[in-house]
């Protein structure tokens, strides 16, 4: 008698998996429509995995290592979005969560996949939820991590780090009152005095903090700094009060109860800024979607609980 479940998954491999790409193409560019060049690279073999990086500005790099242990059995696809870290900048210097959305398409057709397991990691979680609505048949499996559903869900975050300063930095909050009365927040001398305030609502752990920044430094090159100017033109000029960019008008909240690949949703207890309580209202809206909570992690679980993280996506890659 033939193992019809056996047959089955099979027959799923080999539709989904490519012959291994060749060494030559294991790392390199592909072009876009409008000439854009996007950096990726693979590690492993296997289905793959993409993984979609935050910001919007960051590049590819803060993901390692923490990915390394699932490239035993996947293909782990690293890429950097127009305009962050080794790609190239589009030449009329605009940025939109639907322009990520074709990049991503255009890499996985020239990469050779008929489908795409997704990782999307903050504002990556956006894009991810994005392109698996405008490309459902191209997905195998969805993995959204510490991200948002809309302009408004990005909103409260911005409210909520505000809240926090106004709490817990009363003083500092008094100076940045006065700084805004002469400058937006997109500015160097604002960036400079606002963000060590709202470091910690990124993390569960300092000590798991520092370890992690002198890991990045090791790893980074110079085109790997955020780029600021991808952030400002998809968040918006004034970016800690404001969702005013390209992603103003953005909410997916009807359009991702129509999702029905499985999906996992992960969040961080600790995490202040892409909350709790967003990964739940996620959760409620995508039909086939489980959900899981790190404890002791805040906005990036892959590194504060590593060997848990990779636990919980190998069980669910499965």
């Amino acid at each position: 008698m033939v193992n019809f479940r056996l047959h089955c998954s099979t027959l799923f491999l080999l539709l989904f998996i490519p012959s291994p790409l060749p060494a030559s193409d294991r790392s390199g560019f592909i072009e876009s429509s409008d000439s854009v060049r996007i950096y990726y690279e693979c590690d492993g073999h296997g289905e793959p995995l993409v993984l979609i990086a935050g910001g919007p500005g960051d590049s590819h790099t803060y993901f390692k290592p923490y990915f390394n242990k699932l490239a035993k059995k996947y293909t782990i696809i690293y890429f950097d979005a127009r305009g962050r870290g080794r790609s190239t900048k589009p030449s009329d210097g605009s940025y939109s969560v639907e322009k990520d959305v074709e990049d991503l398409e255009n890499l996985r057709s020239k990469l050779g996949y008929s489908k795409l397991n997704i990782f999307g990691h903050s504002y990556g979680g956006i894009v991810a939820e994005s392109y698996a609505l405008a490309y459902p048949g191209k997905v195998g499996r969805l993995i959204l991590c510490n991200t948002f559903h809309s302009a408004d869900g990005w909103q409260d975050n911005i409210d909520n780090c505000n809240r926090h300063i106004q709490q817990s930095y009363p003083d500092e909050w008094k100076n940045l009152t006065g700084l805004r009365q002469r400058m937006a927040s997109n500015t160097k001398e604002w960036r400079e005095a606002y963000d060590p305030l709202i470091t910690n609502l990124y993390w569960f752990s300092a000590a798991k903090r520092k370890k992690y920044l002198t890991t990045y430094q090791t790893l980074k090159r110079a085109e790997d700094d955020f780029s600021e100017s991808v952030y400002y033109a998809i968040i918006g000029s004034d970016p800690d009060f404001q969702v005013n960019g390209t992603m103003k008008q953005l909410d997916l909240r009807d359009q991702l109860k129509k999702l029905r690949m499985p999906t996992l949703i992960l969040g961080g207890r600790a995490d202040r800024i892409a909350t709790v309580r967003q990964a739940m209202e996620i959760h409620d809206l995508i039909p086939q979607s489980e959900v899981y909570i790190f404890e002791k992690s805040g906005h990036l679980p892959f590194v504060e609980q590593n060997k848990k993280f990779i636990q919980t996506l190998e069980h669910f890659l499965k």
